[in-house]
């Protein structure tokens, strides 16, 4: 008499794994729930904006880069020099600051470069808030960076960015009162209103 005999495996079979196809997530539904609750409405506007815009302020295109080098102008700080040009914002790109760090060879090794790379990033990403306008920021730090007390370089960066604000702000304010200027040249309807006494007085 014949026996068939079935070997049952009690180990669990090795997943199959496709290579070079990367698994590709459903986005999150409205009303959906997470571990943590239902998604925000913060949530659900980050999910309606597209993969290839940046949600952080930093300057990442090679483009970006020329372009201020082209349109600013080179300021100089104690420890480092800096680029900045305004920029035009439309629905796919995010409004505010955007701000870009160069460290090149001659800031030193790479455990060098990326210590500084890491102090500013760290500073930029906490004082960024500061400025409002929507324009592009280069900072170019000095080998000296590295090693200068934190609290020190911080507060070098809060001077840049205040700086940069209120140099805009004011370009903003003289282009406002040119063009109140030349409407009263032409004797348009505020040739014959007064002028504030802080506009008089700028």
């Amino acid at each position: 008499m014949l026996v068939n005999c079935i070997t049952i495996s009690t180990t669990e079979p090795s997943p199959i794994r496709v290579v070079g196809q990367a698994q590709r997530l459903p986005p999150p539904e409205v009303g959906a729930v997470l571990a943590h609750g239902p998604l925000s409405q913060d949530m659900h506007a980050v999910a309606m904006i597209p993969n290839h815009v940046s949600l952080d302020h930093r300057l990442r295109k090679h483009a970006d880069y020329q372009r201020v080098y082209r349109e600013g102008r080179k300021q100089f700080s104690s420890s480092m020099s800096y680029f900045y040009a305004q920029r035009s914002v439309d629905a796919l790109t995010l409004s505010g600051p955007r701000v870009g760090l160069t460290a090149g060879k001659v800031l030193g090794k790479a455990v060098e470069r990326n210590r500084i790379k890491r102090r500013m990033r760290d500073i930029v990403r906490r004082r960024v808030d500061m400025v409002s306008a929507d324009v592009d920021i280069v900072l170019h730090p000095r080998k000296s960076v590295s090693t200068m007390e934190f609290a020190r370089l911080e507060s070098e960066v809060v001077r840049i960015f205040t700086t940069i604000q209120t140099t805009l702000n004011k370009g903003e304010r003289n282009i406002g009162e040119k063009s109140r200027s030349e409407k009263t040249l032409r004797g348009g309807p505020e040739a014959a209103l007064p002028v504030a006494e802080d506009q008089a007085s700028s």
